[in-house]
């Protein structure tokens, strides 16, 4: 994982944007100990409307059916988040390398600072054409078996 999972732009953007918002926090699995250091760095920074306890332990599906976008530092959630219909941000540099190829497609948004990230919140851009009919034609149930066999296979 990264090692400052909140980048600095992304607590300022939390800050910015304000009450009106409520930010669904899940962090990398191998920071979910952590999540009380995390908490206080928001608290600090004057963010109260940040969750992280149910978040971590949900499942992605469920909390794709709770939000309007996906920010990620690097993460493949992305690939998922796209696939329920969700825009995401990337904010770090590491996820801009690899996703590169979709960002330059408009599949993903890079918004490395505050302004951009702002922007990308308060301003959807549309999909671009072959990200929608990736879209209209994805069927969430084989996309769940899918990812369900994935993870059945995944070397431990």
């Amino acid at each position: 994982p990264i090692e400052n999972p909140i980048p600095e732009h992304v607590v300022r953007a939390m800050q910015e944007l304000g009450a009106d918002w409520n930010w669904l926090l899940r962090p990398h699995p191998l920071w979910r100990d952590r999540i009380p250091e995390l908490e206080c760095v928001l608290a600090q920074a004057g963010v109260a409307n940040a969750h992280m306890d149910g978040p971590a332990l949900a499942p992605l599906p469920a909390l794709f059916e709770r939000v309007d976008a996906h920010i990620t530092c690097s993460s493949s959630s992305c690939y998922e988040a796209l696939a329920h219909g969700l825009r995401t941000a990337i904010v770090h540099e590491r996820g801009f390398h690899q996703h590169r190829r979709f960002i330059d497609q408009g599949v993903f948004w890079h918004a490395p600072d505050t302004d951009s990230l702002v922007r990308f919140l308060r301003h959807p851009a549309p999909f671009p054409s072959e990200a929608a009919m990736v879209i209209q034609d994805f069927d969430k149930d084989k996309a769940v078996d899918l990812v369900k066999l994935l993870i059945s296979e995944r070397p431990r």
